[in-house]
């Protein structure tokens, strides 16, 4: 398992995330499961020889970010034998 953190103050979440792997699966689809758990949304794109969904999906919402455009929070990527993770900050009101 690799995890890239990008914001530290989720790391603890993240992690045991990573070890329990609970949560509530708000979309499971052959192209994609989602969790929702304390506070984070954990995506999981099945494994690609050719592509990383979840490095491309991180890379735009830094770039949304950066214009200043509204968009979910990046909090860390990873990767392990399951597929590729893409993780956000949930969004509230």
């Amino acid at each position: 398992m690799k995890v890239t953190i990008v914001d530290p103050r989720w790391a603890h979440k993240v992690e045991t995330w990573f070890r329990d792997r609970g949560g509530e699966i708000v979309k499971d689809e052959h192209s994609r499961t989602i969790w929702r758990a304390s506070g984070i949304y954990i995506k999981r794109y099945p494994p690609s020889v050719f592509r990383d969904r979840a490095k491309r999906e991180a890379r735009m919402l830094q770039s949304l970010a950066k214009e200043g455009i509204p968009c979910p929070r990046l909090v860390a990527t990873a990767r392990d034998h399951l597929g590729t993770y893409v993780i956000t900050e949930e969004i509230t009101e």
